[in-house]
């Protein structure tokens, strides 16, 4: 058995707990989420685009200080209300040190998307 998963959400979606948290993003079959093709620029990090619970969701996967620093970035750029993508909350499992954070999209987000660089 393999090293156990944390899921931290910042409210309830049971479409995102039934996902293969347990695989790398990467390797997560075409059915295994209702997955959405989003034109965005490059990342240096996987991203993937799923709806669940009629909520389009960002997971990005990253490692542990880096997503725990962008987690902080993003909360704080809600509390300051400026345009950017919502945290929605992360998950993970060691080894290795990957977290997977999940960006709620809305209309707010969709429209910072195409400014920030880092979220490309």
């Amino acid at each position: 058995m393999g090293a156990p998963i944390s899921i931290r959400l910042r409210a309830a979606s049971p479409g995102l707990l039934a996902l293969p948290w347990l695989d790398p993003l990467g390797t997560w079959p075409e059915d295994a989420a209702d997955f959405r093709d989003l034109n965005v620029g490059p990342s240096r990090h996987l991203v993937r685009f799923v709806e669940a619970d009629y909520v389009l969701y960002a997971l990005k996967e990253l490692p542990t200080r880096t997503a725990d620093k962008e987690y902080r970035v993003l909360r704080d750029l809600e509390v300051r209300e400026l345009p950017a993508v919502r945290p929605g909350g992360g998950g993970g499992r060691a080894p290795p040190p990957t977290w997977i954070r999940f960006r709620k999209g809305g209309r707010r987000s969709r429209r910072a998307r195409g400014r920030c660089r880092r979220c490309r």
